[in-house]
This record gives C-alpha cells, structure tokens and sequence, in this order.
C-alpha cells in the first residue's frame, strides 16, 4: 500500500527598492556676478591640470623629428619606462590632445626658452576635478607659489600614488613647476608649486587658470546637455560644481540614510548648483541631466514675474493636455518636500525628461539647449536601467502571485486526498484487526487509487513550490542588484532588504 505526503511551502518575503529620484532646490541668489564667471565654464573650454609623478628629465627637443622616430618615440612613452625613452634617439613632445590623466607624458617646462627643459612624467593622480581651491602667494625663500587644495577624492588619489616620486604640476600641456605635498591639521591634502621666475602678475593669472580648471568635467556636462551660452552663464554665476558623495551631503543637506530609499538627491539649487558625481557608466548620464535641471532652476529664478507666470501657464496647459503620469506622480513628491514649488519644478522636469513639446515651448527651451533631445536621450538612457529592473520586479511579482494562486487552489485538494487515501488505509488496517480480510481486500483498489491520486496531487504541489522558491531566490537577487543600482546614485548607501 502506498501513502501520499504533502510537501511544506518554504517562501520568503521580498521587498524591493521603491526609490523615485528627484532633485532637491531651493531658490536664492545667485553667488557670483556677471562678467566674474569661470571663463572655461562660459566659453565651453576648461583648462587642464595634472599633478604628474616625475620620472625623469629628456633632453630639449632638437626640432623636427621623422615620422618613424615620432611613432616609436611615442609608444616608448607609453611604456611608462623611462629605460624605454632613454634609450630613444629623438624624443617627441606630447601635444596638448594627447595629454590624458592616465597617459605617460613628455611636457615642456614653463618659461624655459626655446631649449625647453622637458620631463617624462607619469600617469595623474589629481586633475582640475580634484581641486577644492588655489591662491597664489608669495613664498618664503623668495618669488611665488601657488597652494593648492585638495577635496576629498584628490586626497585619497594622492595618498594611493608612489610618494617617493617627485611631482611636477601640468597646466594645459605645460610643467608649471615643482609640487611638494602637504597635510592640514584635518588630514586633507594640498600641494605647493613652486614658479621659477615668476612675478606676482604671472603667478595669479595661473592661479586664474587653475581655478577655471576645476569646471573640468562640468564643462563636458555642458556639452553633453548642449548648453547654450546663456545657459552656461547660469552655471558659472550659481558657482556649479559636481561633488563626491560625502561633499554632496554637506552641500545639499541630502536627506538621511533611513530616507535615502524613498527619495534620492541628486542635485540641488540653493542659489549654488550642486551635482552629486555618478561614476558608473551606465548611469553616467544622471549628471547632464540633473546640471540640466539645476541651471533650469537657475532660468526660473532669474525670469522676470509676469514671464515666468506665462511660463508656468503654457507648462500646466501642456500637462493638462499630454497628462503625463509619471511626471505628475514625482511633482506630487516635490509638493511633499518643497511646498508650493511646483512651477519652478514643471519647468525643469518637462525641459529635461519630456521628448515632444508645443512649438511655443520647445522656441523657450531653445534659450538654454542647443539639442534638448540629447537630454532627453541621456535621460532616458539611464531611466531604461531602472525602468529594466522594475520591468523584472513586476514580472516576477505576478509570477510569484499566479504560482501562490495555483498553490492556494491545489493545497486543500491535496489535503483532501490525502485525508482520504488515510481514512481508507485506517478502514482496511481495523477490518484485519477484526480479520475481516475479505472486506478489507476490497478496500485496496479504492485505497490505491486514492493514495495515487493524493502522491499525484501533492507532485504538482511540490512541484509549483520548487518554482516558488526559485522566483524568490531571483526575486532577492534582483533586490540586491537594485539596492546596488540605487546606491551608485543615492548619496548615501542603500542596503538590501533582508
């Protein structure tokens, strides 16, 4: 005689990530004023810094060197070894273009006449993106220096390189001078360089140029949202900077980490814009698109009365005909965390996320984008990754709903089969205790038939339960990827649920 067994459902819950991202802005002035504009920032064109470890000293340039000499001249620098470029005939000068932060150079020193000492420098550990700040000053023993301020991500580059290297500091192509490290009382790091020569004049027009460099990837945010001039006037007077998650924090007063799940910061506008850098490639085009935002709030602030209440008009008459849901759920989270904003955060949610405008207002936009439809293309190239793992979320959700329908029709009917095939299995069991062996021989049909029917019921149980628990395993999995997804965004880390 055969018994049917019912198999226990072991399931798990899950929850995932719900996470809106928004941009976080408040209105104040503008902290710079016109005409005091970082000129890299306006003019599209940033000047470079690298802080370069020296490797060794080449020989001035000879003048023009033949194509042969120039290639493998230029893939001996590459090596990085300066056996390598030592051992070359002719020795040819990085261009400008080929001046990379990762690359292996061959730069001309400053103000050195035209039998210009040269250096073979390595890989950067600190470019314009990394400076905090500069000021030239008059040093010690005589002439001028520039001290040089670190952030966060600089001082941690810096104290990964080789320290027992020498270091020579790059402006757009060109050794500036020596730098020597140094350490505040805090632990943040800073360099000196030290300008050969240099009068007072000369070494604040560097520091000038220096301080443009710091919009280094600011300005290919603004090419990649296609600025226009104005709108990178706007930029520059609100002070732009893209921070690192801790400096981010600071600036924007982001939201805790107990919040970081329902509503993640990735800019701000208080007057000053502030863009939180996503380093993951994917996800890269989060930065355009909030500076895009950001400086649309810059525009808001500083239209006139009557034309950004015309504005707000055409913008409502568009959402009232198109009805976007989407927008109008994340305007709804906007009510929550700034009352009474909606307008100013319509215009820069619609200039930004939308792909098809009334002509009246696609004429506006055109004021601060060349192409607002490669913003749009950026926004939506990393919304897609988000869009892809709730796709999945959703699916496997219903999945999960339609398996535990299943179970929850086919589990009574097991239990009552089993029950059953048991009820005849104690019949037949008491009959031969009574020896009643005749009766309970025509029991073992029925009693077999049930007992099939319980074991064949309760395989299809088992069955639908061993898919439950895998789309609960790839349920968890999917949450942890998305808690990770978020996290590279969100300025604080974001855990998995357990």
């Amino acid at each position: 005689m055969r018994r049917g067994w019912r198999a226990a459902a072991v399931v798990c819950v899950v929850a995932t990530v719900a996470t809106v991202a928004t941009v976080a802005t408040a209105g104040a002035a503008s902290t710079r004023r016109r005409g005091d504009e970082p000129a890299g920032l306006v003019s599209g064109r940033a000047h470079h810094v690298r802080l370069r470890p020296r490797l060794a000293t080449v020989p001035p340039s000879r003048g023009t060197i033949a194509r042969r000499a120039a290639v493998a001249g230029r893939k001996a620098i590459a090596t990085c070894d300066p056996a390598q470029v030592a051992a070359l005939r002719a020795v040819p000068t990085t261009t400008r273009k080929s001046d990379r932060v990762d690359a292996c150079v061959v730069l001309t020193t400053r103000g050195s006449g035209k039998k210009a000492a040269r250096s073979f420098l390595g890989g950067s550990t600190a470019t314009g993106n990394e400076i905090n700040g500069v000021v030239a000053q008059r040093a010690e023993s005589g002439g001028y220096e520039l001290v040089i301020r670190l952030g966060e991500r600089g001082t941690a580059a810096v104290a990964a390189a080789a320290p027992e290297l020498p270091l020579a500091f790059d402006l757009d192509g060109t050794v500036v001078g020596d730098a020597t490290l140094e350490l505040d009382p805090a632990g943040k790091a800073g360099f000196v360089v030290t300008l050969t020569g240099a009068d007072r004049r000369e070494a604040e027009e560097l520091a000038e140029l220096i301080e443009q460099s710091r919009s280094e990837d600011l300005v290919g945010l603004v090419h990649t949202a296609t600025m226009t001039r104005r709108a990178r006037e706007l930029m520059a007077r609100a002070d732009a900077r893209l921070d690192e998650k801790a400096a981010f924090r600071r600036s924007c007063g982001a939201a805790d980490a107990t919040e970081a799940s329902e509503a993640l910061v990735l800019g701000c506008y208080d007057g000053r814009i502030f863009v939180l850098r996503v380093t993951r490639p994917d996800l890269a085009g989060v930065m355009p698109v909030t500076a895009a935002h950001e400086m649309l709030h810059a525009a808001f602030d500083s239209m006139p009365t009557r034309e950004r209440r015309e504005t707000v008009r055409r913008l409502e008459a568009f959402m009232e005909k198109s009805g976007d849901p989407r927008i109008e759920q994340l305007l709804e989270l906007y009510e929550e965390l700034e009352p009474g904003e909606r307008g100013n955060e319509l215009h820069s949610l619609v200039g930004t996320q939308v792909r098809d405008l009334p002509r009246a207002l696609e004429r506006y936009y055109a004021r601060y984008f060349e192409d607002r439809s490669q913003v749009v293309d950026e926004f939506e190239g990393y919304q897609a990754v988000f869009d892809y793992l709730q796709a999945n979320y959703d699916r496997l959700s219903s999945e999960l709903d339609a398996l535990k329908a299943q179970m929850d029709v086919l589990e009574p009917q097991v239990a009552n089969a089993s029950a059953e095939a048991e009820s005849l299995f104690n019949q037949i069991r008491q009959l031969r205790e009574q020896g009643r062996v005749g009766e309970s021989n025509r029991l073992v049909d029925a009693q077999n038939a049930a007992a099939d029917n319980a074991n064949a019921l309760a395989g299809q149980f088992n069955a639908l339960v061993d898919q439950y628990n895998a789309k609960v395993t790839e349920l968890n999995e999917l949450a942890f990827i998305t808690a990770a997804t978020y996290s590279e965004i969100s300025p604080f880390p974001i855990e998995a649920p357990g």
